[in-house]
């Protein structure tokens, strides 16, 4: 059953009880997400301490929604201090504790939170994102208060759940990268310029530096270009383009090279080309190229050369990383 959609689980009733198991972020999400109807932009589980939760990203990471379960029971008590308000809610399954904090203008919009104690523990919902200026049950938010209601008292959202809950295909789950792609390439290459605005980022065929060699292609505004490579074998890497000039770095682990015509002069905008090549101790290579006006008195071979060395590392890139860079990302 592995692969159900969202649209299946809604057709599901209750639980039998001889169907429980132990409760997953995904499934707690997968609740969340059939009471909501909610489009993620980004989900995201943990686990810590017995504790289970999801945060759920939607429109456009500008809201979010919380969700999880808390073994502890004195978890649920949340204080009424001199921003928060609280007050009861009952429904068929028990009373549920609503606490809200009223926006900051220009500071925090608030916040919204629901709790509900059972025998297992305590169910929690929050909300944060459009502006808490009353009681939340009367304003149009992201995530209504009878939605986030329905969700913690739902008999599926627990320590335990159904089986198929924790086999259901959550739309935007996030998973952290196992291994080097043109995406996580991409990804580190946006760090060059991390002010300046990503226009897109697509895929480079990288067949010339041999077999397993992969590439992308950033776009920033002010048609600037940042490519990456990762090389298997930096034999191919260290050969230098037609017409330019290469040199060996400093510490010997990276060669520069730009057009053999080139001035550089970064006080005037004119566009500059550079090529940086990390050579990795495991004998593979990395590669950083850059095109476009430089920033008015900076090198970029300083940023393009700490890229460079990081080009390859997969530890280190998150999945929210990816989001970013699956919202430009173009096949070309």
């Amino acid at each position: 059953m592995a692969g159900m959609t969202m649209a299946a689980l809604v057709l599901m009733g209750g639980c039998d009880d001889d169907d429980q198991v132990t409760a997953t972020p995904e499934a707690l999400a997968a609740v969340a997400l059939e009471h909501t109807g909610i489009e993620p932009t980004l989900v995201e589980g943990s686990t810590e301490d017995g504790d289970i939760g999801a945060s759920i990203e939607f429109d456009n990471g500008h809201q979010r929604l919380g969700v999880g379960v808390k073994e502890d029971p004195g978890s649920g008590d949340e204080p009424c201090d001199d921003r928060g308000t609280c007050t009861t809610i009952s429904t068929d399954a028990g009373d549920v504790q609503l606490y809200w904090e009223d926006e900051e203008p220009e500071e925090d919009p608030g916040l919204v939170i629901v709790t509900f104690a059972s025998d297992e523990g305590v169910n929690v919902a929050y909300y944060a994102g459009d502006s808490i200026t009353a009681d939340p049950r009367d304003l149009d938010l992201g995530v209504d208060v009878d939605d986030m209601v329905a969700i913690v008292t739902d008999e599926r959202f627990g320590t335990t759940t159904t089986t198929e809950l924790t086999e259901v295909d959550v739309p935007g789950w996030a998973e952290e990268p196992t291994e080097r792609t043109p995406q996580t390439i991409a990804h580190h290459l946006t760090t060059v310029h991390q002010t300046q605005h990503r226009m897109a980022a697509f895929e480079v065929d990288a067949g010339e530096y041999g077999e397993g060699s992969i590439g992308a292609t950033v776009e920033l505004e002010d048609g600037i270009t940042i490519t990456g490579y990762y090389v298997p074998d930096a034999e191919r890497a260290k050969v230098c383009p037609s017409g330019w000039t290469c040199t060996p770095g400093q510490d010997g682990e990276m060669l520069e090279g730009h057009p053999r015509n080139q001035v550089d002069d970064f006080s005037e905008p004119v566009a500059l080309k550079y090529r940086l090549v990390f050579l990795s101790d495991d004998g593979s290579a990395t590669i950083v190229v850059r095109d476009g006006i430089p920033l008015a008195g900076w090198d970029p071979r300083d940023s393009m050369d700490h890229v460079a060395r990081n080009l390859g590392r997969v530890d280190g890139v998150e999945a929210e990383d990816l989001v970013e860079i699956n919202e430009i990302w173009e096949q070309r």
